[in-house]
């Protein structure tokens, strides 16, 4: 489903802006992964919102892992690389993404459940795309 943002008369003609769902055709396997995916494990917006906490995770064990390098690693890089790392680093660690507010709250909880996720997406893409065959 396609979201467009249109102009609207109204009765006392009157114009105004509104957002409406222009349907979409998919046909072939990948449409039928869509729709299972959709109906079994989440939509498209929960989707974007698994994808923004699973990069922030990705970011904080990146960090973890280059804070744990020794300094002589670190000064093998190229300076404009290394100011690019530790700058970005240093931007997240302070703020609070949603990832963040989530995982104080379930733990690694958070990450079972974001990986559960991408299994069943894997599964189904597996049976309605490859038929099941590797």
């Amino acid at each position: 489903m396609d979201l467009k943002e249109v102009i609207e008369k109204s009765d006392g003609g009157l114009h105004k802006k509104v957002v409406k769902e222009n349907p979409s055709t998919f046909r072939g396997p990948k449409a039928k992964a869509r729709l299972l995916i959709q109906e079994q494990v989440f939509d498209i917006y929960d989707s974007i919102a698994d994808n923004a906490k699973m990069i922030s995770l990705i970011l904080s064990l990146l960090w973890r892992i280059y804070e744990a390098l020794p300094e002589e690693s670190k000064v093998d890089l190229l300076p404009q690389d290394r100011y690019l790392i530790e700058y970005a680093f240093e931007r997240f660690k302070n703020i609070q993404t949603r990832a963040d507010v989530q995982f104080k709250r379930e733990g690694v909880a958070l990450i079972d459940k974001l990986l559960e996720r991408q299994g069943k997406i894997g599964e189904l893409v597996e049976k309605t795309i490859y038929g099941g065959q590797e």
